[in-house]
């Protein structure tokens, strides 16, 4: 496969006097300029405070086809005027993580995105192996479980209590998967389709100093849903001990209803009924 990099401008088209067209320098007028850089002028180059600055289009984004013999997880960060996101992620059998669907809308209610992700159009055998959200909103998650629980749901019912992990241990085990290994490839994958969360990861910034004031941790709360709902994925999965089913040392509440369907570990309940790995 190809590729190219052009500047917006060289598209003599629509813009007929290229870079000194009236349209393009209003652009440039308006727009912040790691923005322009990128956007308008293809300069993929170093934006202020980037967090993620392993990632690169050219090495994380590609092509991805579901596969139903990994493992496939759902992770929820909720919204009203900011997008509500559901990232369909899989994880392969060398712990490569594969974020393959993305689902981002605003203005709808949690119950008409439970119920749309629940009706949309899946591939065969799509399965879903554990499900995450923002603990932060139980009402969400309340809608969430009413909607999607069902009979695809199979595994011990654990509790939703705890947060995600501290933000950095986040970043961190996120930035450690876009890093290239010893195979020359990366452990962190973007399908193609997948645009507003590549656009989210690639522009995410930390607080910078300001006159002087040291920067407070964290990130600048714009535009970063995508890039959130990676994070809880990656904390809980990697961080807080999902993916080895040490689970009981980490959930010390007892579950409730509201949060019962999204935090299980479903391996030994399959193994126990002899359905094969990927198959619910």
């Amino acid at each position: 496969m190809e590729s190219w990099r052009f500047p917006t401008w060289e598209n003599a088209a629509i813009f007929p006097l290229g870079y000194h067209d009236p349209d393009i320098q209003e652009l440039k007028r308006k727009t912040p300029e790691f923005h322009w850089l990128q956007e308008y002028c293809a300069e993929f180059t170093a934006i202020e405070g980037r967090i993620y600055n392993e990632f690169s289009r050219d090495t994380h984004v590609t092509d991805i086809q579901y596969n139903p013999f990994w493992k496939n997880y759902q992770v929820f960060d909720f919204g009203f005027a900011d997008p509500f996101v559901c990232l369909d992620i899989m994880i392969d059998p060398s712990d490569n993580v594969h974020v393959w669907r993305e689902y981002q809308v605003r203005r709808k209610t949690n119950s008409e995105h439970a119920l749309a992700i629940q009706t949309r159009e899946n591939p065969p055998h799509y399965h879903v192996d554990g499900r995450f959200g923002d603990p932060r909103d139980p009402d969400a998650i309340r809608t969430l479980n009413m909607v999607l629980s069902g009979p695809k749901i199979i595994g011990r019912q654990l509790p939703v209590q705890r947060g995600m992990g501290e933000w950095i241990q986040g970043i961190d085990v996120v930035k450690q998967w876009m890093m290239i290994q010893s195979d020359g490839r990366p452990k962190l994958f973007f399908d193609r389709a997948c645009g507003e969360t590549i656009r989210q990861v690639d522009h995410l910034q930390s607080n910078v100093e300001r006159d002087g004031k040291n920067a407070k941790e964290g990130q600048k709360d714009y535009d970063d849903h995508g890039a959130d709902a990676l994070r809880y994925f990656f904390a809980e999965y990697f961080v807080l001990g999902y993916s080895r089913g040490d689970l009981s040392a980490i959930y010390n509440s007892r579950p409730t209803e509201a949060d019962s369907f999204f935090r299980y570990h479903s391996t030994l309940r399959r193994e126990e009924k002899g359905i094969p790995y990927g198959f619910g």
